[in-house]
C-alpha cells in the first residue's frame, strides 16, 4: 500500500467511527433535551405539590429519581443510536415511534405536574407503556441488542406506571 491508500483508508476509518459515535450521541442528547424540557413543567409541582400526596413507601430517597432519568437517557438513546447506525429495513418506523415515544414522556409531565392531574397523567404512562412495548417487540427483529436495552426502560416505566396509579388511587 502506498501513503495514499493508508491515509484514505485512516479517512475513512475516522469517518466510519464519528457516524457511529454521533448515531448514539445525538438521539442521547434528544433523550436528555426531552427530560430538561419536562424539567421546566415539573418545578412548581415538585415543591408545591407532589409532596404533599400520598405516595407508597420506598427503600430509597427521591434523589434515585433524577439519576434514575439520566442512566435512562443515556440506555434509551443508545438503543435508537444502534437502529440509526445500522439503518436496517424498519429504522426510519423505530425512529418516529422513537420520537412519538419521547413526545408522550414529555406530555405526560405536563399532564401529570403541570396540571396536576393524576388521571390524566396515569392514561398518558399507560399509552406510554403500551408504546414502548410496541417498540421492543418491533425493535427485536432490527437490533436484539437495542430491544433489550429498551426493555430496562420499560421496567422502569412500570414502576413509575405504579407510582401514578397509587397516587392516583389514594389522593
Amino acid at each position: 500500500m502506498n501513503g495514499i491508500s493508508i491515509f484514505a483508508a485512516a479517512i475513512c476509518n475516522i469517518v466510519c467511527l464519528m457516524r457511529k459515535f454521533l448515531s448514539v450521541f445525538i438521539p442521547i442528547v434528544f433523550c436528555f433535551l426531552i427530560g430538561f424540557t419536562a424539567s421546566f413543567y415539573e418545578l412548581d409541582a415538585l415543591s408545591g405539590w407532589y409532596p404533599f400526596l400520598k405516595k407508597p413507601q420506598f427503600p430509597f430517597s427521591n434523589m434515585v429519581f433524577p439519576l434514575m432519568w439520566s442512566v435512562l437517557n443515556i440506555v434509551i438513546g443508545i438503543s435508537i443510536g444502534l437502529v440509526v447506525y445500522e439503518r436496517g429495513r424498519n429504522d426510519l418506523f423505530l425512529i418516529r415511534l422513537f420520537i412519538v415515544i419521547m413526545l408522550t414522556r414529555l406530555l405526560w409531565s405536563v399532564i401529570f405536574f403541570y396540571f396536576r392531574c393524576p388521571l390524566g397523567g396515569f392514561i398518558s404512562f399507560i399509552v406510554l407503556d403500551v408504546l414502548s412495548i410496541y417498540y421492543i417487540i418491533k425493535c427485536y427483529p432490527a437490533n436484539k441488542v437495542s430491544s433489550f436495552l429498551f426493555m430496562v426502560y420499560f421496567a422502569w416505566l412500570l414502576f413509575i406506571t405504579y407510582l401514578v396509579g397509587y397516587i392516583l388511587l389514594y389522593n
